[in-house]
Order: C-alpha cells, then structure tokens, then sequence
C-alpha cells in the first residue's frame, strides 16, 4: 500500500455538498458517482471551467463535498469547508482506475487493513480525496 504521512497547514476550500446520511442513497460511491456526473447539475461545472488543477472530495458530518482552493473557482457563490491543519496519513491509488470503483477498494484497504495494524487512529474530522 502507498502511504505517507503529511502534515497539512489549515486550507479553505470552496464547493458544493450534498447530504448523505438520512437520505436515499444506498452507498457513499453512489453519492460520489451521482456528483460528479450530470445527473447532479454538473457540480464540477458549477465550481469552475475544466478539470485541470487540484480538486477535493470532502466527507464530514453525513455530507459529501467537492471543491477546489479559491484561487480555482469561478463564483464567490459556494460552500466553505475548512480542512484543519495536522498530521494526515495520504494513500496513493494506481492509475487508470475509475474513482467510484477505485476508492471503495482503498478505503477498505485504509479501514479494514492499514489503520488497525498502524499506530494511528482516525480523529473526528474530514476524510479527504483529493
């Protein structure tokens, strides 16, 4: 498995959410999928014009968001999210794979495998894609 560990200064980062918790979604890859195609009034397209740069997946309190840093988006008109600063451990994926089919396989790893056998355990807060 492909991790490090990071230390990350406080980042605001600015986008669109979506509930998860409560509502009629049968898995958090659902909601990611369903987000970041055009069955979700293109969300990407609402944030700014293309997909170069650095974009976020945030979860946090029952909410999926996905957002980029100021300096990337388009309209003052969106969500703000703040990812504090601290230590965070950061897994690579292979490349080539599709996110929703991707990241599921990682979190098991993350979850299942890696952070029970480490000498970290997760705090409250976000769980960052990026």
């Amino acid at each position: 498995m492909n991790v490090r560990i990071i230390e990350l200064e406080q980042t605001v980062i600015y986008g669109v959410s979506k509930q998860f918790d409560g509502m009629n979604y049968s898995s958090k890859e659902e909601l990611r999928h369903i987000m970041w195609s055009e069955d979700c009034d293109f969300v990407p397209r609402r944030i700014c014009d293309g997909y170069d740069g650095i974009w976020y997946g945030i979860w946090q309190n029952g909410k999926y968001m996905i957002a980029r840093k100021k300096d990337d988006v388009k309209t003052d008109d969106l969500e703000t999210a703040l990812l504090p600063s601290g230590i965070y451990a950061a897994f690579r994926t292979e490349r080539g794979g599709l996110a929703w089919e991707e990241l599921p396989k990682l979190w098991d790893l993350i979850f299942d495998s890696w952070l029970p056998n480490s000498n970290y355990r997760k705090k409250d807060g976000p769980i960052v894609e990026v």
